[in-house]
């Protein structure tokens, strides 16, 4: 009856809703992309397949202007008009006004055009997101990404049904051949059974069959050639809205065919959206409290270096210096690069100056950006008062950063203390004409001038200092008489 399908589908919706895998989508802020995407992906959806019932024109427009919106949000709209051609080939009437079916097909064949055209640019023109090989910033190639894709596809369907060990960062381990791990092959193996399956009985099951691939396409591009980590959970959002409602489709199968379970299966549906929205709201409540976050995260992945270098930047940013030295220390031992300098900074913080030279030597071996390494230690020389090493670790720096702003503020302050104004007002004057804005700078070169006995021109750069909302310079307002 109409009303036993308002009541499945907003039992399906409910599910989807309260499922505690969309938390990190949600309420991980940076997510507010994949949430806008789901949204007006769903509306595409909906007004497309309203349009194929109707026939009205205005649908269709209305579902291309909500796949525009969706694609300006996240680029794995892309897959909607694939869904779309899935639509028409399994669940659409073939029977029905074969010209209008085929002048959609064209549709949503030129709708699959802009994502291309503006994929190939991106592709032509960045550095960082594609490659034939060794995918830039990564440890693995684009073939071992997408030897992973059913393993990738596997884990989001068994958190779907079973979301225990949520996590930030799962910090997947990447297949680097066929049988490394051993669950790529079969992964493989059950990923094309499962599709083969889905499409030999799709006839029999055409709305969940079309769910079920719709499912796997809306992942694809982040399963495939994008230069992004293996997995995520917010990358679940929008497919999941697809899969999750086969969960009460299927129960309701069950009652059709046996009245008599109908009040079990009604109670179980109950049940299952309560149990969803309790762990939603435990696992929100994990969210509040980043320590613990993160303590939960190495809790599921405890081989995970990179989570051990995040519970570290965490404690630090709580005033826990202990307790992030010894994050950085095992993710260090685990072969974080990042997490060399992170140690060093803190021992450097701590006053632990020989234990914090020392971390700095080796970062600058490994860490991926060195001149703020050797920015970090000319601080450290200056501090022990060794102003030659500290001129030549910021010189350093500027090798590989020519315009490191934090080099050359920490240069210009360092000629200014070794008496030579000139030199730093020359830095200062460089600073200023990359940054105009930057009060510090002003501030800055006004030193450097007041030094030179330049009073008028030290006086231009007060004014600007002030001007900027930098207070500090007020204090030199007796020197230039204006008190």
């Amino acid at each position: 009856t109409t009303r036993d399908r308002a009541l499945l589908a907003t039992g399906a919706a409910a599910l989807w809703a309260l499922h505690p895998i969309q938390t990190q989508a949600v309420t991980y802020i940076v997510q507010r992309m994949t949430v806008l995407c789901g949204l007006f992906s769903l509306l595409a959806m909906w007004r497309y397949v309203r349009g194929v019932r109707t026939g009205e024109r205005r649908d269709f427009l209305w579902s291309a202007a909500f796949y525009a919106l969706a694609l300006m949000s996240k680029e794995s709209a892309a897959a909607l008009p694939v869904v779309g051609l899935l639509y028409e080939w399994i669940v659409a009437d073939p029977s029905r006004e074969i010209g209008a079916r085929r002048r959609r097909r064209i549709a949503l064949a030129i709708a699959m055009i802009p994502p291309i055209i503006l994929a190939g640019t991106y592709a032509a023109l960045s550095d960082q997101h594609f490659a034939l090989g060794t995918l830039p910033g990564r440890d693995y190639t684009l073939f071992e990404r997408i030897l992973s894709a059913p393993r990738v596809y596997f884990k989001g369907m068994a958190m779907l049904l079973w979301p225990s060990g949520q996590a930030l960062d799962h910090a997947m381990v990447v297949s680097r051949g066929l049988f490394t791990p051993w669950t790529t092959f079969v992964g493989w193996l059950a990923m094309g059974a499962l599709i083969f399956v889905t499409i030999f009985t799709r006839r029999e099951h055409r709305r969940s069959a079309w769910a079920l691939l719709s499912f796997l396409v809306l992942q694809l591009p982040e399963n495939s050639f994008l230069n992004l980590e293996l997995f995520f959970e917010h990358r679940l959002y929008l497919p999941s809205a697809l899969l999750l409602p086969l969960v009460p489709i299927g129960l309701a199968r069950i009652v059709a065919s046996k009245n008599e379970l109908r009040a079990p299966v009604t109670a179980a549906i109950l049940a299952l959206l309560a149990l969803s929205a309790g762990l939603t709201v435990r696992r929100n409540l994990m969210w509040s409290d980043p320590v613990a976050l993160m303590q939960s995260n190495l809790q599921v992945t405890p081989g995970n270096a990179r989570a051990h270098y995040n519970l570290g930047q965490t404690l630090a940013r709580a005033g826990d210096d202990e307790g992030a030295l010894r994050a950085y220390k095992e993710a260090e031992a685990r072969g974080y690069d990042e997490a060399t300098f992170a140690l060093a900074t803190t021992l450097h913080r701590m006053g632990q100056i020989p234990a914090a030279k020392a971390a700095y030597q080796r970062a600058l071996k490994q860490h991926p950006r060195p001149a703020e390494v050797w920015v970090n230690l000319g601080l450290l020389y200056k501090q022990e008062g060794d102003l030659g090493q500290a001129d030549r670790a910021y010189e350093w720096a500027l090798e590989f950063e020519p315009k490191n702003t934090d080099a050359l503020l920490n240069l210009g302050n360092l000629r200014l203390k070794q008496g030579r104004p000139e030199e730093a007002e020359t830095v200062f004057t460089g600073i200023i004409a990359e940054h105009p804005e930057m009060a510090q700078a002003h501030f800055n070169r006004m030193l450097a001038r007041i030094a030179q006995n330049k009073k008028e021109e030290a006086r231009e750069d007060y004014h600007a200092a002030l001007a900027r909302g930098f207070e500090q310079a007020r204090t030199y307002a007796g020197y230039f008489g204006e008190q």
